[in-house]
């Protein structure tokens, strides 16, 4: 794997998983171990981040109803404990609406782009109580700040980008206003819908659309489509 270790792939992969908020020995391990060099190669950076998880799939999580509980989670799946605190107080008053390993993956998601923490963001406010978080006072700075490494679930309908173990995603109709809904009219779907689809699938725009009319406008299943 030396070869790989020292391709671009192998450094964005590393940076990537450094700026999600992993442990670089746990970044390092996962790496150096557990990929392939075909998979350093040609993985995107969130189906490499869905193989991290998976190394992590049969370890049973607290049922987390309070914030050190849920930080501990965070720990335990490999992450620094400022990274784990900033994620779970950032999400403290909405994090026991879905389970710990899905708000894991929708972090990573919305890391993977320029615009992921604003689309993130838009996402969080649909939840009631989101607002009431009393970090949210320093949003903009949260925002700006790049971890770098050194489950119980109530309601799985809320599950926002593909889930990395199988759990059924929730339809795009989900989103809220301004989004849209099924259709086989492309110009109906929004900028963001297809610009989320490029960059998370790594396609062009017309394969984009062309996508999302086979899936009926569902993003997320167009997404699993073009990346499974």
């Amino acid at each position: 794997m030396e070869n790989c270790q020292k391709s671009p792939e192998y450094y964005a992969k590393k940076d990537f998983m450094r700026n999600v908020g992993l442990k670089s020995r746990h970044i390092y391990n996962f790496l150096q171990d557990k990929l392939t060099d075909d998979e350093i190669q040609n993985l995107n950076l969130i189906q490499t981040f869905r193989k991290y998880l998976e190394i992590y799939s049969d370890i049973e999580l607290k049922e987390s109803w309070n914030i050190d509980e849920e930080i501990e989670n965070y720990r335990i799946l490999g992450f620094t404990k400022e990274c784990a605190e900033q994620y779970v107080k950032r999400l403290k008053n909405i994090f026991t609406k879905d389970s710990t390993i899905n708000w894991i993956f929708r972090i990573a998601e919305s890391k993977t782009s320029d615009d992921g923490d604003k689309i993130f963001e838009k996402y969080l406010n649909q939840f009631d109580g989101y607002n009431d978080n009393d970090d949210n006072d320093s949003k903009k700075k949260k925002e700006n700040h790049v971890c770098t490494g050194t489950s119980s679930s109530m309601g799985k309908s809320y599950i926002i980008f593909s889930d990395p173990f199988g759990i059924p995603p929730r339809h795009i109709s989900d989103w809220g206003p301004g989004y849209s809904n099924n259709s086989n009219n492309s110009n109906v779907y929004s900028e963001d819908d297809i610009r989320m689809v490029m960059q998370q699938a790594n396609v062009s725009r017309r394969r984009a659309i062309k996508y999302l009319k086979k899936n009926k406008g569902d993003v997320i299943k167009t997404i699993m489509d073009l990346t499974n």
